[in-house]
C-alpha cells in the first residue's frame, strides 16, 4: 500500500481492511497526480485534499468509474506534474535565465535569449540569436534538390552557424572579464540601479533587434510616410535599404526561395561531392558572390520586365487611340454621307411636289377652259328646240283658224 492509499484512508477513519470504503490508487492518482514513494519527489507532490465522510448509505467507491462514469484518465510518468508557461521556469517558479551557455538545451523563449549579456554580445557581433538556432535536414531540401546538394547546405549553414556562435561566445567572454574588472576596480561594489538600467536597456535592445521593425507614429507623417523625420532607419542613422537586404539574405538563407540553382553554385556543389569534402572558404565566398549576383540579376530583370510592361500598355494605349481616331472619322463621314442623302432626298421631294403643284393647276386651267364651249352649245340647242316647237304651233295654229274660217263660211 502506498502513502496516499493510506493518507487516504487514515482520513476517512477507516483501516486499511476496513469493507465499507475502499480508495483505490488509481482514482487518488487522478485525482492528485502521480505519487511518490522516493524522499527524492516527494518534495514536487502536491499537498493532499482531505477526503470528506460518506454517508453509511452511500455505496462505494468503483475504482474503474470516475465522477463522469467513465475511466479515469491515468497520466505516465513521463507527463509533468506542474504546467508548464511559455517561458522556462525552475523549481522555485522563477523564470529561467537563456543564455548562450544554455540556450540549447532549455525550452525556447520568445528572442531565443534573455540574458542581457549574451543578448549585447550578439549586437556587438551583429548576429541574431535566431541565427544560432540549430536546424534540421529537411529545412534544406526543397522539390527537385538532390540529398547531396540539401547535405552540402545544412553543412555550410552548420559551419556558419558555428562561427557565429563561437565569434558571439568570445564577445560574452570579453563583456564577463569587462564586469569582473570593473568589480575589481570598484572594490566589489556594483550599484543594484545602474544593474538594472543596463539590464533592462539590454533586454529592449535585445527586443528590438529581434522582432520586426516598427515604425512609429509621429506628426510628421502628415506630409507623407517617406519624412525622413518618421523613418526609424532615418533616425538610427543608418541606410534602409542595405541593412533590410542583409537582414533579409540572413533569414532567408535557409529557406527554399533564397536558394540559387545557377551553374556555377551547381558546379561548386558538384566539385565538393566529388571530391567528398565540405566547401571551402573560398568557395562559400564565392556561392555568396553569386548569390548576390543572382539576386543583381532577378532585380533587373524584374525592372525589365516592369519596363516591359509598361512599353506594352504604352503600346496598346497609342493603338486604341489610333483605333479611336479611326473609328471617329469612318462615324464622322457616315454622318456626312448620310446628311447628303437627306438633303438630295429633300431636293428631289421638293421637286416633286413642284411637279405635282404645276400638273394640279394645269388641270384646272384645262377644265376651267373647257367649261364655256360646252354651254355655249348647249345653248344653241336650247335655241333651236324652241325655235322649231314655236313655228310647228305656230303653223298648226294658223291652220286650225284656217280650217275654223272656211266652216264657218259656208
Amino acid at each position: 500500500m502506498t502513502t496516499c492509499e493510506q493518507y487516504g484512508e487514515a482520513v476517512n477513519g477507516l483501516s486499511p481492511r476496513s469493507p465499507e470504503v475502499r480508495v483505490a490508487a488509481s482514482h487518488i492518482k487522478s485525482v492528485y497526480g502521480a505519487t511518490h514513494t522516493t524522499p527524492a519527489h516527494r518534495s514536487s507532490f502536491s499537498p493532499m485534499r482531505p477526503f470528506a465522510a460518506e454517508p453509511p448509505g452511500k455505496k462505494a467507491i468503483d475504482h474503474r468509474s470516475s465522477f463522469n462514469g467513465r475511466p479515469p484518465r491515468v497520466p505516465s510518468a513521463s507527463m509533468p506534474t506542474h504546467s508548464l508557461s511559455k517561458n522556462a521556469r525552475n523549481e522555485d517558479n522563477r523564470a529561467v535565465l537563456v543564455s548562450l551557455e544554455n540556450f540549447e538545451h532549455v525550452p525556447s523563449v520568445k528572442g531565443v535569449l534573455n540574458s542581457p549579456r549574451s543578448l549585447q554580445a550578439c549586437k556587438m557581433e551583429d548576429v541574431l540569436p535566431a541565427d544560432l538556432l540549430q536546424r534540421s535536414l529537411t529545412d534544406f531540401m526543397g522539390q527537385g534538390v538532390p540529398e547531396e546538394i540539401a547535405q552540402l547546405r545544412y553543412t555550410v549553414f552548420e559551419k556558419r552557424r558555428k562561427d557565429r556562435l563561437e565569434r558571439v561566445c568570445r564577445a560574452r567572454a570579453l563583456l564577463l572579464a569587462e564586469e569582473k574588472k570593473a568589480e575589481e576596480l570598484d572594490g566589489g561594489v556594483r550599484d543594484p540601479k545602474t544593474l538594472q538600467e543596463n539590464t533592462a536597456e539590454a533586454r529592449r535592445e535585445a527586443g528590438d533587434a529581434n522582432s520586426l521593425p516598427r515604425h512609429s507614429i509621429s506628426m510628421s507623417n502628415h506630409h507623407g510616410g517617406n519624412s525622413r523625420s518618421s523613418s526609424l532607419f532615418w533616425r538610427q542613422g543608418r541606410s534602409p535599404s542595405k541593412t533590410s537586404s542583409s537582414r533579409h539574405r540572413r533569414l532567408l538563407w535557409h529557406k527554399p526561395e533564397s536558394r540559387s540553382a545557377s551553374m556555377g553554385s551547381m558546379l561548386i556543389y558538384s566539385r565538393a561531392i566529388t571530391e567528398h569534402r565540405s566547401p571551402s572558404e573560398k568557395e562559400i565566398a564565392m556561392l555568396e558572390r553569386i548569390e548576390e549576383r543572382e539576386q543583381r540579376l532577378a532585380e533587373a530583370k524584374q525592372r525589365v520586365e516592369l519596363e516591359e510592361k509598361n512599353r506594352e500598355q504604352e503600346l496598346v494605349h497609342k493603338q486604341l487611340d489610333k483605333m479611336r481616331k479611326i473609328v471617329n472619322n469612318m462615324i464622322q463621314k457616315e454622318i456626312t454621307r448620310n446628311a447628303a442623302i437627306n438633303s438630295r432626298r429633300m431636293k428631289w421631294e421638293e421637286q416633286m411636289m413642284r411637279i405635282r403643284e404645276q400638273k394640279r393647276r394645269d388641270e384646272e386651267a384645262r377644265r376651267s377652259q373647257s367649261s364655256p364651249h360646252g354651254n355655249r352649245a348647249s345653248m344653241h340647242q336650247g335655241n333651236g328646240v324652241f325655235r322649231a316647237s314655236t313655228s310647228g304651233g305656230y303653223r298648226k295654229e294658223q291652220g286650225d283658224s284656217l280650217r275654223f274660217a272656211k266652216t264657218s263660211s259656208c
